[in-house]
């Protein structure tokens, strides 16, 4: 058997030892490639994952920074809201008074006008039963007012009548207005000089009649004006009550009959003047 050297081993030895470092070398050069790779490959794979994470938390972030602006921008324009209706109601309540103030203002001047003594009243109700044929006033005997006391009022520039004072209280009167069937006032006709007797038809009706008017006369429908009758004891000549609608004539009667409808809408008036002495 054949005898190996001692260089022959130290030789063998020598190459293993460097194979091995060689083996070793090209796999830590294989294993760093391979890491080298797998972080690129990795960065390639997750870096879309990163821009879309990062993209969806700026979104995100955003969207809930203008949801606050919105919450806040809904916030402050419901208080606006609230004040601009606050002061709409204020600006109509002030237009209400000052609308109120003038017209009192003009009430009172016209009043002047009238040579009459009398009392400024405010309507503060109509008769449930009978709307618009009754009102009542805030005046009463202890303003000086008593029943049978002429009631008046203005309306679309001229002074027209109301009505007559019913019923007094301490406070308060109850006016029987033109519509009621249950007044009779002494009323001429503006053109023909007639004379007659005017009386309401009702609250659903809005209107008057004249009777004993001559059916010989001709009156001139829709333009004829009624006055009151300068001998009435009751009532000032001179007053406007309303304006001729239409006449009614039955054939041989000796007189006829005239729908008036009254110069005053009644439903609509806040003040009434009331005369207080003639």
């Amino acid at each position: 058997m054949p005898i190996i050297s001692r260089d022959a081993n130290s030789t063998l030895v020598y190459l293993v030892v460097l194979s091995i470092s060689i083996i070793f070398l090209v796999f830590s050069q294989v294993t760093e490639f391979v890491n080298d790779s797998m972080k690129f490959v990795g960065r390639i794979v997750v870096y879309p994952f990163y821009l879309v994470s990062k993209g969806v938390s700026y979104s995100i972030d955003s969207l809930s920074r203008n949801f606050r602006y919105f919450i806040d921008t809904k916030t402050r324009l419901e208080k606006l809201e609230e004040e601009v209706k606050l002061l709409s109601q204020k600006l109509a309540l002030y237009q209400v008074y000052y609308a109120e103030n003038n017209y009192l203002k003009n009430l009172v001047s016209i009043r002047d006008t009238i040579k009459y003594s009398t009392q400024i009243a405010k309507v503060i109700n109509f008769s449930i039963d009978n709307v618009s044929e009754e009102i009542v006033i805030d005046k009463g005997l202890l303003d000086g007012i008593t029943k049978k006391m002429p009631v008046v009022a203005y309306w679309n520039g001229s002074i027209g009548l109301v009505g007559i004072i019913q019923e007094v209280s301490l406070n308060t009167s109850v006016v029987r207005t033109v519509y009621s069937p249950n007044i009779d006032v002494g009323v001429v006709l503006e053109n023909t000089g007639e004379v007659g007797i005017l009386s309401g038809k009702g609250r659903v009706n809005k209107s008057c009649k004249v009777r004993y008017i001559s059916s010989y006369i001709n009156v001139d429908v829709g333009k004829e004006k009624v006055f009151t009758f300068s001998g009435s004891k009751i009532f000032p000549p001179g007053i406007l009550v309303g304006t001729v609608s239409s006449m009614l004539h039955k054939p041989g009667d000796k007189y006829s009959e005239v729908e008036v409808i009254p110069h005053i809408d009644i439903k609509n008036i806040s003040h009434v003047i009331v005369i207080t002495a003639k």
